[in-house]
């Protein structure tokens, strides 16, 4: 099969040397496929690229796969032609930092969510399936994934809607092997917030908390968040900060969801274990530079494994920063397995795989 120049300007639309008139079919399919994962042709094409590149694949067996599975009646999506099912799971442990079960109660809080409805609907989250939560361990045991950090959402004061840290509780309580929980705090509920953050870690065992300073309506920096911050230091636990506000939230700007100010956090209190959430999209310098020059800050790059700067995000990754990134699935929005198969087709070493994968993630746990 004849070599394209240059692999990485390839697109399923584009005609293809030697395999006319079978790409049109894996484009429709694929598109078709990607309900949940609004973003996964990104991916798929970034891979098939390589691999056309290599001469590991050709059109035709793309071609043969998908209409083999078209035959057998799968819907839902199409498994990824590119990797064995078993690629991630033989490989190495994995600690998935940001992933909350697809049970009926969170995937129908998120999608009747006064914040999220809009989006869920776009993105076509509103068709998302539950399942069961010993379903969901299985799922995670069979992939590989030793633990999942649950992340918690209370945006009360200005959404009203009710914070979610029951469902993380419980989760939590019911395989205490299988996750680890970061409970979801509001900022604008001041002392009573700071209290809170005393009792959850205190009495239920939290390992940090969340926050959504762009459903607060204000930046990370902004004072108010200060004394959680205070709270976290004599705690020694870790705060997630999730940023990049997705499409048709109700109030969310992208100023409040800047990495320049996580970076001023990071200054004032450089014993505080930071986590950036989804990259810190679109800030993608910003956030890598974040990283990069402050020791107490972190990121995960989850929903973004796809966007135009991944190449961006992937030399850092290799290179300045491979000590300070986390795997992140962003499940249930994200396949968990969609999100394995993303970081599979990442170049990285071994040595960088196993830390984004799995060590970092048990630095900021304080895992023994």
């Amino acid at each position: 099969m004849q070599k394209h120049q240059n692999p990485f300007s390839l697109h399923f639309c584009d005609p293809v040397p030697g395999d006319a008139g079978l790409h049109p079919l894996f484009c429709k399919s694929l598109i078709k496929s990607a309900k949940f994962s609004y973003n996964l042709l990104n991916n798929q094409e970034i891979i098939l690229a390589r691999l056309l590149q290599r001469k590991e694949i050709t059109w035709a067996a793309v071609h043969r796969r998908i209409c083999r599975q078209q035959h057998e009646g799968s819907c839902a999506r199409i498994d990824n032609p590119f990797f064995p099912k078993d690629r991630m799971e033989t490989d190495m442990n994995v600690i998935d930092f940001r992933f909350r079960p697809n049970t009926p109660e969170i995937i129908n809080g998120i999608k009747n969510s006064t914040m999220f409805k809009a989006a869920c609907e776009v993105i076509g989250f509103d068709q998302r399936k539950p399942q069961p939560l010993d379903e969901i361990v299985a799922d995670l045991d069979a992939m590989g994934v030793e633990l999942g950090v649950i992340t918690g959402r209370d945006a009360e004061t200005t959404y009203g809607f009710p914070a979610n840290n029951n469902s993380v509780l419980e989760f939590c309580r019911a395989y205490p092997d299988k996750f680890v929980g970061l409970w979801g705090i509001d900022p604008h509920k001041k002392m009573a917030a700071v209290r809170e953050i005393e009792k959850v870690v205190r009495e239920y065992g939290m390992k940090g908390i969340a926050i959504d300073p762009y459903l607060a309506h204000m930046p990370a920096s902004d004072a108010r968040f200060y004394p959680l911050y205070t709270k976290c230091c004599e705690l020694d636990v870790p705060v997630f900060i999730t940023m990049a506000p997705p499409p048709c939230v109700p109030g969310a700007i992208l100023e409040y969801a800047d990495p320049r100010d996580v970076d001023k956090v990071a200054r004032d209190f450089p014993e505080l274990t930071l986590i950036m959430s989804h990259g810190g999209y679109p800030f993608v310098d910003a956030a890598i530079y974040t990283c990069q020059r402050n020791a107490n800050v972190y990121m995960d790059i989850s929903e973004y494994e796809r966007s135009p700067q991944v190449e961006t995000y992937v030399k850092a990754m290799c290179t300045t920063i491979s000590d300070k990134v986390l795997f992140a699935s962003a499940h249930p929005f994200i396949e968990l397995r969609d999100a394995l198969d993303a970081y599979a087709a990442f170049p990285f070493t071994d040595e960088v795989r196993g830390k984004i994968m799995y060590e970092n993630a048990r630095k900021v746990l304080k895992l023994a």
